[in-house]
């Protein structure tokens, strides 16, 4: 089950990358909360966009060896971006906005069950 899942999140990730990679623009003015985080930057956006798709692929690779330290490896990325939504959700004061959870929901809960996951695999380096 955890691999399957495991596989699922590396699918997650690396249609995001793709979405951030081939359509920028569509993932600024479409993705809620994005747009409230600046101005449109093409540069960031697919630097983000290669975050997503180094760690997807490190996901998916761990869990098809079993690999634990390429998983742990794979979820650094979406761990630090979770973080980082609950530190800007805590400096806004807590706010129980729609847009608030929109933003955090996704992002921390996403590095949550990442991590967990990530802990379950059972094997070192293959």
């Amino acid at each position: 089950m955890t691999k399957t899942i495991l596989l699922g999140l590396c699918a997650w990730f690396i249609f995001v990358a793709a979405y951030l990679l081939l359509a920028p623009h569509s993932f600024y003015e479409n993705i809620p909360g994005v747009s409230d985080s600046g101005p449109y930057n093409s540069h960031f956006m697919r630097d983000v966009g290669f975050a997503f798709l180094a760690s997807g692929a490190a996901i998916g690779f761990g869990a098809l060896k079993g690999d634990r330290r390429l998983v742990l490896f794979g979820a650094a990325y979406p761990v630090l971006h979770g973080g980082f939504h609950v530190m800007h959700w805590l400096e806004g004061g807590v706010p129980f906005s729609l847009p608030a959870m929109a933003e955090l929901f996704p992002t921390a809960g996403l590095a949550i069950l990442t991590l967990l996951l990530a802990l379950r695999v059972k094997g070192g380096a293959a």
